[in-house]
């Protein structure tokens, strides 16, 4: 299931996916959200 959390710490939302729905996903679509969220495997991201 994907679900989205407010930090209450930073005030941003942060998206929850599961890996195989992630992978799942069309390729431009995987890009924009790497381009505008902060994920686990990039943490430097931003």
């Amino acid at each position: 299931m994907n679900d989205y959390v407010m930090n209450m710490e930073t005030h941003k939302l942060e998206l929850h996916f599961e890996k195989e729905d992630y992978l799942a996903l069309p390729e431009d679509l995987k890009k924009e959200i790497n381009s505008n969220f902060f994920s686990a495997g990039n943490p430097t991201h931003g």
